[in-house]
């Protein structure tokens, strides 16, 4: 049965006064009490309605790889066989065999600990969250940090020579890391500005070699992150490193959770996902660093990770967008009552994940547009939590930040549909 909005935002409020009084009776129990930033106006964007009932997301879906650890970013090895590299939540990066499915870890980013996984364990093992798989032109321009970081000579004789550079990766705790093909890490950027990265994200690499990073929040790290969604305020940023001279800066700051990047218009462009405001936004890299991003794309739900790649099958670019869940009235309502969002924040994150629907969304938009080409959607929310999307020849791949699995589309079903007008 349908609830109506007024209902389950009525229920809402009865649970947060119930959390209220659960407060003022454990008063001494270390609750987090967050700041809400003012009510604030997302732009409403409708779904289609009905979904379709045989949406791609809904019936075609296949979960593979059961019982790993939130597989969110991944990228494919060169090379004959289908092996990709996984950014996992327990600081694992999963190497990946996507034919046979079999999976070894390659490298980890933090402690090993037998409770790696756990949230209040994450500073310590690590989460690597964005991977950026490095072009063959860019190898020579990494080697000198694992010569540097084992004490060889700039000029490659050094026994290291057979590290050969394979990615960065944006580790929400331990910041920017460059990981080579044997496993080897090396940290590369942990501060811009005199400010330490605490929620490093996404990331973006420019032709130049100039890499773009998203910092989250000032406020909460990632095991934090729904009080950081519930807080809402603008304290993210995004800042460049330059691989080369080795010096940083901030694009642009006082971002609500700044989250997945895009270049585009020949790196005049960056495109980023701000999850709270439920769209994305492009920054004019062309324009003073204190100019104001502008609206890109209104969205339907609470974007993630943006990739952008071309579609033989629809003859277009398309910018895909992975979304926690839904936009939908309740959070509209909350967005407006900050006292509210104070009162939820006290919840336990177990509970505190219910007042957010499970409902699957993966969105296609128009790259030069932003206009909304299709939201493939799973009412069930049997595949919900979506981080992002990456392809094969074969399927499309379904990363997550919290599934215990990684989800598969083949291709021809993932693009046999009918495009929004």
């Amino acid at each position: 049965m349908l609830r109506s909005p007024l209902a389950s935002a009525g229920a809402t409020i009865v649970l947060a006064i119930g959390v209220w009084i659960q407060f003022f009776s454990f008063w001494d129990h270390g609750l987090t009490i967050i700041d809400p930033y003012q009510s604030f106006i997302i732009e409403r964007v409708d779904l289609p309605f009905p979904p379709d009932e045989k949406d791609p997301l809904l019936v075609d879906v296949e979960h593979v790889l059961p019982c790993v650890e939130a597989p969110e970013d991944g990228f494919r090895l060169d090379g004959k066989d289908n092996e990709w590299i996984w950014s996992m939540g327990n600081g694992d990066l999963l190497r990946v065999n996507l034919d046979t499915m079999s999976a070894v870890t390659f490298a980890h980013t933090g402690e090993t600990h037998k409770d790696c996984g756990a949230l209040d364990m994450e500073h310590r093992c690590g989460r690597p969250l964005g991977l950026l798989k490095l072009p063959l032109e860019d190898h020579v321009r990494y080697q000198r940090y694992f010569d540097r970081n084992d004490g060889g000579d700039d000029d490659g004789s050094s026994e290291t020579e057979t590290e050969t550079p394979l990615c960065l990766v944006a580790d929400a705790y331990k910041g920017l890391l460059l990981i080579s093909s044997s496993g080897t890490i090396v940290p590369l950027l942990t501060s811009v500005a005199g400010e330490p990265l605490f929620f490093a994200n996404a990331m973006a690499r420019a032709r130049n070699g100039e890499i773009y990073l998203s910092d989250s929040s000032s406020r909460f790290r990632r095991n934090q992150v729904l009080l950081e969604t519930l807080e809402a305020r603008p304290t993210g940023r995004i800042v460049s490193w330059n691989p080369d001279t080795e010096t940083s800066s901030v694009v642009a700051k006082n971002l609500p959770f700044p989250n997945g990047l895009v270049l585009r218009d020949k790196d005049q462009s960056l495109l980023v996902s701000l999850t709270t405001r439920h769209q994305i936004a492009e920054i004019d890299l062309t324009k003073p660093k204190d100019s104001e991003p502008k609206l890109f794309a209104a969205l339907p739900g609470i974007p993630d990770n943006l990739y952008l790649s071309y579609s033989p099958e629809w003859k277009r670019s398309v910018l895909w967008v992975g979304t926690s869940t839904k936009s939908s009235p309740v959070i509209r309502f909350l967005n407006k009552q900050p006292w509210l969002r104070k009162l939820l924040a006290m919840l336990p994150r177990d509970k505190l994940l219910k007042c957010f629907k499970k409902y699957g969304l993966l969105l296609a938009l128009d790259a030069d547009t932003g206009r909304l080409l299709r939201a493939y959607q799973d009412p069930t929310g049997t595949t919900a939590y979506i981080a992002g999307v990456h392809f094969d020849e074969t399927y499309a791949y379904i990363g997550s930040w919290l599934n215990p699995f990684l989800a598969r589309i083949p291709r021809e079903k993932l693009f046999a549909v009918d495009l929004h007008d």
